[in-house]
C-alpha cells in the first residue's frame, strides 16, 4: 500500500509537526538550493527547524536539494554542501535532486542548459551523494523528465515524478499528485501543500525499484525486436505486454503497445525493443 508523503520548504511557513505527524507517513524537507540568479549556495531558512521538529515528532524524513549547477564542479560542490547539512540525521528516503526550471520564462541561470549538460551535472551530483554512502534520486515533473533530461542516463536512480493528473504517466517510486492540498489540514501555514504517493517502502528499508535497471552496456539474452519481425520472441513479447493477439508477428498493434510501455518508463518511444525496453518489460 502506498504511503502518503508531504514535502516542505520555507514556502510552507511554520509547520505544526505534531499535526503533520498525524496526517502523513513521511516528510521530505528542502535542505537548500543554489540560487537561480547569483548562484549562491543557500540553506533553506526553515531547514534546521523543520528537520529537528520532524525528528522530535518521530516522522520519517528525507531531504531534497534544488540545483542550478552549470558545471560538474558546481554540481559536486552542491553535493558537498548538502552532505554537511545532513550530518547527524538518519534519513528514511533517498536524497532527492530537484530538477526544474526557475520559471515559465526560463530566466534562471541554468534554465537554458542543453539536455546533455543538464543531465551530466545531475549525474555528477548523484554520484557524489552515492559515493558518500547514501541512496540518490531525481525529482522533476513528467514533462521535464521526458523533454529536458537524457533520462537514459538516470534509469538506475530513484525516481520521484510530479504529475498533477489522475495517474502518473511515468513509472516512479514516488508520485507527487498535488501541490494544492489544504495546508492547514496538515499543520502548514501555507494555503497549499505538496503531497505524494510513495510506492517503494523506503521507510522499511527497501531500495528503489530502478536501482538494478538494465543499461545499454549490459548483455541481454533477448534479441532486439522491431516492426516486421516474427517468431517465438515476438510471441513472448506480446504475452508480456498483455492485451495483444499472440501471433508472433510484430505488427502495428504490437508496436503501439511497445511505445506505450516505453512512455510509461520514460524511455525513447521508438517502438524498438532493445536492452533497455526488455529490461523494463521483464522487470516491470
Amino acid at each position: 500500500m502506498a504511503k502518503l508523503i508531504a514535502d516542505i520548504s520555507k514556502h510552507n511557513g511554520t509547520v505544526a509537526m505534531a499535526t503533520m505527524a498525524k496526517k502523513v507517513d513521511g516528510l521530505i524537507i528542502r535542505a537548500g538550493y543554489r540560487s537561480a540568479g547569483s548562484g549562491t549556495l543557500t540553506t533553506d531558512p526553515k531547514w534546521a527547524t523543520n528537520i529537528k521538529n520532524a525528528v522530535k515528532q518521530g516522522i520519517p524524513v528525507g531531504v531534497y536539494w534544488w540545483t542550478t549547477a552549470k558545471s560538474t564542479t558546481e554540481a559536486k560542490t552542491e553535493a558537498a554542501y548538502l552532505l554537511e547539512l545532513i550530518k547527524g540525521y538518519n534519513l528514511s528516503f533517498p536524497i532527492w535532486l530537484d530538477l526544474e526550471y526557475y520559471n515559465s520564462k526560463r530566466t534562471g541561470r541554468a534554465d537554458k542548459l542543453s539536455k546533455a549538460n543538464r543531465t551530466k551535472y545531475a549525474v555528477a551530483f548523484l554520484e557524489a551523494i552515492e559515493a558518500a554512502g547514501y541512496d540518490a534520486g531525481v525529482y522533476c515533473n513528467v514533462d521535464f523528465w521526458s523533454d529536458a533530461l537524457d533520462n537514459s542516463q538516470l534509469l538506475t536512480y530513484a525516481r520521484w515524478i510530479a504529475h498533477y493528473a489522475s495517474s502518473c504517466s511515468v513509472s516512479c517510486d514516488m508520485w507527487q499528485y498535488t501541490s494544492s492540498a489544504r495546508g492547514s489540514t496538515y499543520g502548514a501555514e501555507s494555503s497549499g501543500l505538496d503531497l505524494s504517493h510513495c510506492y517503494t517502502d523506503f521507510i522499511g528499508g527497501a531500495k528503489s525499484k530502478f536501482a538494478t535497471a538494465t543499461t545499454e552496456e549490459e548483455s541481454h539474452d533477448m534479441d532486439t525486436l522491431r516492426k516486421g519481425d516474427k517468431g517465438q520472441q515476438v510471441r513472448a513479447l506480446q504475452m508480456l505486454l498483455g492485451g495483444l493477439t499472440v501471433d508472433g508477428i510484430f505488427g502495428t498493434d504490437t508496436e503501439s503497445a511497445v511505445k506505450a510501455w516505453q512512455n510509461n518508463y520514460g524511455l525513447t518511444a521508438d517502438g524498438i525493443v532493445g536492452p533497455l525496453t526488455w529490461g523494463a518489460i521483464l522487470g516491470g
